[in-house]
């Protein structure tokens, strides 16, 4: 597919051939050998100019586009009253976009209402004496109406110094109010203020609720959605109030209300104050997310502060990134897990556009599979659904299910593959708490197969739809809880095999995680495309100049193909053939050759340029690095330089007088009871209650791995470990033994130290050094292997129980990276650059500088260090509810004095040309006149023949020419402060010359 922006160009080319049209028919006879202008066995014509977007003047450097990022509010209002003045609220609210009316007090040391230095629009107290006044202020933000689902979110803190109030002090009342368009009042909550919060009441349309409270802070959340309107002063966690809002919020405000009437005392109360800590009223569906529009084909990367990457897309045209999406969403096709927890699974991975799961054995009646935890517990409707792969194997005996959680952990409705029988197809299976459960009986659907699974609820009435391997619609009534994650459970039974599993994609309307990005860059590692547009014939060279993106064809007769020069590595060069594509290479900076078998010339076509510099390093390191040395980039080039850093002498280990760092992973080849961890006697110790034998053997795996996160060298490991199995059995034993082995693991490898023979008390005491002695590593793990095997004569049973593996100590002693030492520092780069390293790539924060984990190699290292900058970058702070959008401002800059035509062969060229000698510009009351001197000339065969007057345009309108013995003169009037005017020329002949002429410097 040709770049979209080749498409502004299709323009040129019919103006192209218009121009060799008019050349063609208008030439005078003393021109009449050129016609007709047909390729002749030695050659073609070439036609080619300087271009209508060639900027004309009297010398310069070009055209700059310069790109800013714009971005607008999408209907949402976030306020944290910490922008200044900080003063008194209604000074304060002039100042910030708010209206205010009322009476608001200004009695600094006695009673006063503003907006404070650390974000607090603050009510303050200080022990006031009360004189009847009433203090009845308000203020209020209007907005664009935010929609039927809407969040509103008041946080509201309270203090009071003194441990008691005064009798009889007044109440203050805090409103919070909600307007529509129309001016109507939607709701309104009064929090009522007495040391502390005595009393809250929210009101629907003249519907009230009142709870009696006492609190020192709240958390105001209203929100709306398909099924209704809630309100908590919890955060959400339990409705106080209901109802339906029929239009939509349009304004809010804020009111603080007090008539300070004390019938005991002369004083309103001891010192006391009221924060409100921000206001946020947003759109359900769109203020949780940022997005990015109308971003260049490429990709895209969203960096914070840190250098983290937070989220990165890449878009096949101009379109859109988004962060942030108030929907858990996920499409499993970024090859990472982030989000989702592995809980009793065996392995979680991503990969191919799936999220794999495989789980454990003896999780049959136990919580096993992925799982995403939401930030917020979703109360009323939603839905989720998921597509499932699942891939059947001998003897499986799993479950497979897209399931939801309450905020207790436990399951509120389930659907998908149960797989309950030996030697049997699974069913379909679903259930939900306080209604229906069902399964479609064994044999119902295939050993393996794809099938769509959906959980939705309205109200309290739950319909969940499978589509694929199993068809269907089931509706049932049921728990009305909050939904508080999504849990892909997968269980195995015992140590069955389980099926395979791959999970295609998550969509729901559940909320997704949300954060604002502070000092974040957005980086796009976007595709520039340069075109030119030409015939081209076999004898040509076509040399592309990267520096302005221009091109320069030239013609060798001794040529017998097209031959493309100058495009540097990694650049995209596109060949076509009017508007068919017929040949794409990837440059590595050689020449690039179009021979006649793959394109018959001449052809009238482009050569389309897709400049990538992304891929083109800043600077390249290409030596020797230990982990402590460090880099900076200057001059174009990374100067390596020692950090001066030392390894220390460090120990770690366990002396086993508890299970503090040890886990137990276990794998019952031929099942039994699960096994425990436990710590006693100064032993950490796995217990085995039983083991089972399948046919006539019995066999188990345990594994108790001490994780040590240690970077450094020279390793000296002691160890003393123990096992004791029995076997017994009504016939012969043929084997039967135990043995242990000891490993580290290391970036994922897994090394084998130590192993003991065989016996049924295998005792493994040792130490080792000088593991790794040169060079420093990551060790990651421990992992002492206990491995029991036994097998019998067949048709006899055979015995275990009550089998112990222990440890007593574990010991580690080593050199070591300081703590703190991250890794190798690079610096002296621009936030948005990265740097690539082995497969693994970092980018450099708001300091310019980014860290070479110290765990990314073993050291010494030979990798390849290389710096790569953005081919467009932003840095700002990203907030949420905002849409940000790319502006390109294109500013013509001088770049040339001569705009010319020319078509040309092997015998024959002619040339056409207009020079500017000269542009003089005169201040006007209203505007500006300019005045150029300028030569016209036209070549034949090199030769200069005889001058016609052109005539000359400016912005479509002609102006008057003078000629001046050898040059010619024009004039005409701009108004205001233009910069630049379309130019234009047409001699006697027709042909005409375009550009854009800078009329001002």
């Amino acid at each position: 597919m040709r770049s979209p922006s080749c498409s502004p160009l299709n323009s040129r080319r019919t103006r192209s051939l218009i121009h060799l049209s008019l050349f063609l028919f208008l030439l005078p006879v003393a021109l009449a050998l050129l016609t007709p202008l047909v390729p002749t066995s030695s050659g073609g014509y070439v036609t080619y100019y300087s271009g209508d977007d060639v900027v004309l003047s009297t010398g310069g450097s070009g055209v700059s586009l310069a790109r800013a990022l714009h971005c607008v509010i999408r209907g949402n209002l976030t306020e944290g009253f910490s922008t200044p003045p900080y003063t008194y609220a209604y000074l304060w609210a002039d100042s910030n976009g708010w209206s205010s009316s009322g009476s608001c007090p200004v009695w600094p040391g006695f009673l006063w209402c503003g907006v404070t230095s650390d974000g607090y629009l603050q009510w303050h107290n200080w022990f006031h004496s009360t004189g009847g006044a009433i203090y009845d202020f308000r203020m209020w933000k209007d907005i664009a109406p935010v929609g039927s689902d809407f969040e509103l979110y008041v946080p509201i803190t309270t203090a009071h110094p003194s441990g008691s109030g005064i009798a009889g002090s007044p109440d203050l009342h805090v409103y919070v109010n909600l307007y529509d368009a129309t001016d109507t009042q939607l709701f309104s909550v009064d929090t009522v203020y007495n040391y502390p919060v005595r009393g809250i009441t929210a009101w629907f349309y003249g519907a009230n609720t009142t709870a009696v409270l006492t609190h020192t802070s709240l958390d105001l959340k209203l929100w709306q959605n398909s099924s209704g309107a809630y309100f908590s002063y919890d955060n959400g966690t339990s409705v106080m109030a209901t109802g339906k809002f029929y239009t939509a919020p349009a304004r809010v405000e804020i009111r603080f209300y007090i008539w300070e009437c004390n019938k005991i005392q002369p004083y309103s109360d001891y010192e006391y104050w009221i924060n409100i800590d921000g206001v946020v009223l947003s759109p359900a569906t769109a203020a949780n997310a940022i997005n990015f529009n109308g971003l260049a084909a490429g990709s895209w990367y969203l960096i914070g502060n840190d250098g983290k990457v937070i989220a990165n897309n890449t878009l096949s045209g101009s379109g859109t990134l988004s962060y942030n999406q108030t929907s858990l969403n996920d499409e499993f096709d970024d090859e990472n897990t982030m989000g989702w927890a592995a809980i009793n699974l065996a392995t979680l991975s991503e990969s191919g556009g799936y999220l794999s799961t495989y789980g454990k054995d003896n999780t049959w009646f136990s919580d096993a599979g992925a799982y995403c935890a939401l930030p917020s517990a979703k109360l009323g409707d939603f839905w989720v659904e998921t597509s499932l792969k699942y891939t059947g194997q001998s003897g499986d005996l799993s479950v497979l299910y897209l399931t939801v959680k309450n905020p207790s952990g436990s399951t509120i409705a389930y659907a998908g593959v149960c797989d309950s029988w030996s030697a049997a197809n699974p069913q379909f299976a679903y259930g939900v708490t306080g209604g229906s459960s069902w399964g479609s009986g064994s044999n119902t659907m295939p050993a393996s197969g794809t099938v769509t699974l959906r959980l939705q609820r309205t109200g309290s009435t739950w319909t969940i739809t499978a589509s694929g391997a199993y068809s269907g619609t089931w509706i049932t009534s049921g728990s009305t809880d909050a939904i508080a994650g999504v849990f892909l459970t997968h269980n195995r039974y015992f140590s069955s095999p389980g099926k395979l599993a791959q999970w295609g994609y998550i969509r729901s309307n559940l909320p997704g995680y949300v954060s604002p990005v502070a000092n974040g860059t957005l980086a796009g590692l976007c595709n520039y495309t340069h075109v030119k547009r030409a015939t081209f014939h076999a004898n040509t060279t076509i040399t592309y100049h990267e520096d302005a993106g221009y091109f320069i064809l030239v013609q060798i007769p001794s040529q017998t193909t097209l031959t493309i020069q100058g495009v540097p590595a990694n650049d995209v060069v596109k060949v076509y053939q009017g508007e068919t594509l017929r040949k794409t290479v990837v440059s590595n900076g050689s020449s690039i050759v179009v021979t006649q078998a793959e394109i018959p010339q001449p052809f009238h076509g482009s050569v389309v340029v897709v400049s990538r510099p992304y891929l083109r390093p800043l600077a390249v390191y290409n030596g020797t690095l230990d982990w402590n040395d460090q880099l900076a980039y200057s001059g174009g080039s990374l100067v390596k330089s020692g950090s001066n850093t030392s390894l220390v002498p460090s120990a770690l280990g366990s002396e086993c007088n508890d299970a503090a760092g040890w886990s137990l992973t276990y794998n019952l080849v031929t099942g039994g009871t699960s096994p425990s961890l436990s710590a006693s006697g100064g032993y950490v110790r796995v217990d085995e209650p039983y083991l089972h034998y399948s046919g006539n053997v019995m066999e188990a795996y345990y594994w108790l791995s001490y994780h040590i996160n240690a970077t450094g060298r020279n390793f000296t490991i002691s160890l003393w470990s123990d096992a004791y199995f029995t076997f017994s059995s009504g016939g012969d034993i043929f084997e039967q033994y135990a043995e242990i082995k000891l490993y580290y693991v290391s970036g994922g490898v897994q090394l084998l130290l130590a192993t003991t023979s065989r016996s049924l008390t295998p005792i493994m005491n040792v130490t080792l050094t000088n593991v790794s002695p040169s060079s420093v590593i990551t060790m990651d793990e421990i992992i002492v292997e206990a491995h029991a095997y036994a097998r019998c004569r067949r048709g006899y049973s055979l015995y275990s129980s009550n089998d112990w593996v222990r440890v007593d100590y574990l010991r580690v002693n080593y050199s070591s990276v300081p703590d703190g030492f991250a890794g190798i520092p690079v610096t002296g780069l621009q936030q948005g650059w990265r740097a690539a390293f082995g497969t693994d790539t970092y980018w450099a924060n708001s300091s310019g500088a980014l860290t070479i984990a110290v765990g990314a190699s073993t050291w010494p290292s030979n990798q390849v260090v290389a710096v790569y900058p953005p081919s467009e970058s932003y840095k700002a702070n990203f907030t949420l509810g905002m849409a940000y959008y790319p502006l390109t401002n294109k500013t013509y800059e001088p770049a040339t004095d001569t705009i010319y035509y020319v078509v040309s062969s092997e015998g024959y060229s002619y040339r056409v040309e207009l020079r500017l000698l000269s542009a003089t510009t005169v201040p006007g009351k209203v505007g500006a006149t300019h005045v150029l001197n300028f030569t016209y000339l036209v070549y034949e065969n090199g030769a200069l023949r005889e001058r016609g007057i052109p005539a000359i345009y400016i912005n479509g309108l002609r102006a008057a020419v003078t000629r001046l013995s050898d040059t010619y003169s024009t004039s005409f009037s701009t108004p205001g402060n233009v910069q630049y005017v379309n130019f234009s020329s047409v001699d006697g002949t027709g042909i005409r010359l375009a550009c854009r002429l800078k009329v001002t410097k």
